[in-house]
């Protein structure tokens, strides 16, 4: 009678062990974020930037031909991840908006953009509205999750200018 009893046992024990190896193991849910009623989930900018924008061989070659300093091209880069580093931080904290900084930028493109901000959601859609705009650009977002600050700016929806197209010293 003990017998049949340590052999279902037996059994239970390896019908378990299949059940645990073989059974899906959970995946980490990605984070999301709200952004008004629609969810995103958040992802880097900087795998589709790498796609979208010119790389810095491209970049000096260009600087080449129109008698530039290439420092320029090392200058945009270095700003342009700062601008991903402070998006990538964001992502972790949770901010949903960003503001427009410009440090020493006086072009025709970036002369009025700290009027204006962009939602995460915005970056999602069009990472073209991650500066710098173009070479010598020095503007720079910010997250932030001040609501007043945001009231007090426009919502950027599109920046007119293409890399290639614009060089404008600050």
């Amino acid at each position: 009678m003990l017998a049949p009893l340590i052999f279902f046992f037996i059994i239970l024990f390896f019908i378990g062990f299949l059940v645990i190896i073989f059974l899906p193991k959970e995946e980490e849910t990605p984070k999301i974020y709200h952004s008004g009623t629609y969810s995103i989930i958040r992802v880097s900018p900087r795998e589709k930037l790498k796609k979208e924008r010119p790389s810095k061989d491209e970049m000096l070659d260009f600087v080449r031909k129109i008698g530039k300093d290439e420092s320029l091209v090392d200058e945009y880069f270095n700003i342009l991840e700062e601008n991903i580093k402070e998006i990538e931080e964001g992502d972790k904290s949770g901010v949903v908006f960003f503001v427009y900084e410009k440090d020493n930028c006086s072009c025709e493109t970036c002369k009025n953009i700290d009027n204006y901000y962009l939602r995460r959601r915005d970056i999602v859609e069009n990472t073209s509205l991650i500066p710098p705009f173009h070479l010598g650009c020095k503007c720079k977002i910010k997250g932030t999750f001040d609501a007043t600050l945001i009231e007090t700016k426009e919502r950027i929806k599109f920046v007119n200018s293409k890399w290639e197209d614009i060089y404008e010293e600050s």
